[in-house]
Parts: structure tokens; sequence; C-alpha cells
């Protein structure tokens, strides 16, 4: 989770959406120039909040925090966006959902011929929506920011309404109530989305006079990841440790591949326009939903899989940004 968002359709020339270069709009210098360290610190933060978990798994027991502190992540992200009609009609950030359905079901159905546990890991890691962080890379990249915020709205609203039928349809109730999860799931992510734009359209002034208090999204991010290891962590130790090698490399495994494939579909039907928005949108995932729902409705085995997602695709993007880094600097 990083710290700063943008506002859907703040770049618009005519009301089409347009793409946005860092190396001749101001907007992507103040980005890249203010976000360097802070990027550079999330790369150092993200590794030691998940020693941290290993090392301190008697911090489980706060598990059921992570919650409330998921709706309070979301609420300030939803309070920084302005919503736009136009800034929607551009068909291709509807294919984020449409790809993000049908990579779950598929993966969910394939993958659940090696265990049930193993196809529920990869149907939620797949149909995982937007990471709220997908916006900040983009830009860093030079890419276009309102695509990627746009994306990120409709592949969240869509994944909290269709995502426990799914669920339940692929692999059963298992004593799940269908309502319940419905509710949960509206709990933590459409009341926030309401309250926030509530307070959006009729106190815009407190929107802008506490802005800066976005900021506090990253650290909320991080406490909740600690929060999952922890609980991960102390399920591996009730394992025998015969089996513990297999319940971490199994997960990280089916991680890594779908994290690889995920980037790799959504360059290539991105096209030669969207390329890096698709990817992006699709590939940076917010993993600290379907991690909240295994350790909610399953258990901790399944959520090493979504953990283990966060640690991928953290590192492709540091791989992007020095890939990106070193073409710019040869181009000056």
């Amino acid at each position: 989770m990083d710290s700063t968002y943008y506002n859907i359709g703040m770049f618009r020339q005519n009301g089409e959406i347009t793409s946005v270069s860092s190396r001749n709009t101001l907007i992507s210098i103040f980005i890249l120039k203010n976000f360097l360290f802070f990027m550079s610190f999330r790369s150092f933060f993200l590794p030691l909040t998940i020693i941290l978990g290993i090392f301190l798994p008697s911090f489980q027991q706060f598990s059921w925090l992570i919650s409330p502190l998921l709706s309070l992540l979301l609420f300030l992200s939803f309070l920084q966006f302005s919503f736009s009609l136009s800034t929607f009609l551009n068909k291709k950030i509807f294919y984020v959902t449409i790809l993000n359905i049908f990579f779950g079901v598929t993966a969910g159905i394939v993958f659940s011929y090696f265990s049930r546990d193993i196809g529920i890991t990869a149907f939620l890691i797949s149909i995982a929506p937007t990471a709220y962080a997908s916006p900040v890379a983009i830009a860093m990249l030079g890419g276009n920011i309102a695509f990627a915020t746009a994306s990120l709205l409709i592949s969240t609203i869509s994944t909290t309404i269709l995502l426990p039928f799914l669920l339940l349809f692929l692999f059963g109730t298992d004593g799940i109530s269908l309502i319940d999860m419905g509710i949960s799931m509206s709990k933590v992510i459409l009341i926030p989305l309401f309250f926030a734009q509530s307070i959006r359209f009729f106190f815009p002034h407190i929107v802008q006079r506490y802005k800066k208090i976005s900021k506090a999204g990253f650290w909320i991010w991080g406490v909740a990841v600690f929060l999952a290891v922890a609980k991960g962590s102390q399920f591996l130790l009730t394992l025998p440790k015969s089996e513990v090698l297999e319940a971490l490399l199994i997960p990280s495994g089916l991680a890594f591949f779908l994290c690889f494939l995920h980037f790799f579909v959504g360059r290539k039907v991105g096209g030669s326009q969207y390329s890096l928005e698709m990817s992006q949108a699709l590939g940076q995932k917010n993993t600290l939903l379907v991690i909240w729902i295994a350790l909610q409705y399953y258990s901790p085995l399944i959520a090493l899989g979504p953990i283990s997602y966060v640690v991928a695709h953290n590192l492709y993007n540091s791989y992007q940004f020095a890939q990106y880094n070193h073409t710019s600097q040869k181009n000056t």
C-alpha cells in the first residue's frame, strides 16, 4: 500500500483519457522526485514486516484487527477518489475485471485437481482486485493514472459482489453462509466507499484540509501484513516439521507463477497503448482483501498463497522501476 492516491480523470483531454510521460509532464517529475526515497524505504519495509511476522507469531492473537484495518485503509483510499463517468468509457478498463474473473474461475478449477486448498488459493489470488498502490506505480513508470484508478474502482466493487457467489459455487458452502460472507464483505468494502464519497460530496473542505492523512494508509497496510504473516507463522509452528517445507513451497510457487502470468497477459491484452496500465492493473493485486477472506473463512495455509503474492508483485515492481530508471538515464 502506498501513501498517495490520484483522482479519477485528472489526466484528461477533450473528455478522453490521455497517456502520461514522466519525461515531459510536471506531475511525473514531481512523483519521481518525491517518491524515489519512499519507494526505496517501501522495498526495505516489506521484508522487515514479513521477518517480524515470522519471528513474532504470538501477535497472531491480534489478527482479528485485519478486518477493521482493511476497512480503514479502503476508507482513506476511497476518500481520494472523485468520479467522472467519461473515465469509464474506455472498454479496456473493464477487461481487468473480466480477466480477474476468468483467471479466478479457471485457476480454481484447474488447481483443484491437485487439492481443494490449492484450488481455493489459486482462485483467491487470481480474482483479487487491483491494488491501491497500482496508480502510484503506474505514475512512476510514466503511465496513465486515470486508467489505473478507474480499473481499481471497478475491479474492487465487482469483486465484492461476485466473489462470494463464485467461491461458494466452485468449492461448496463448507458451512459458510453466502449471506454472511456477502454482508461481511459489504461492511469491509462498500460501507467505507459510501462514507468516503459522502464526506467528499457534503464536506469537501474536510477532505482538502486533511489530505495528508492518506499517508497513514502505508502504515496501516504494513501492520495488517505483519499480523497476517504472524498468523501464518503460528500455523506453521503447529505442523510436523516434515510438512513445513511443503506448506511453504506450494503456495509460494503458485503465487510466483500466477504473478508472472497476470503481468504477462495484462501487457499483451493492453496492446501498444495500454500495455503498462493493463499489466499493472491485472498483476498488482489487493492481496490484503483475499488474505482476510482466507483467514476469516478458511485457513492460514490458504492465506500463505496471497501473502507470497505480496512478495512476488513487489519484486516485479522493483525490477520494473530499476529498468525504467536505467532507460531514462540512457535517454538523458
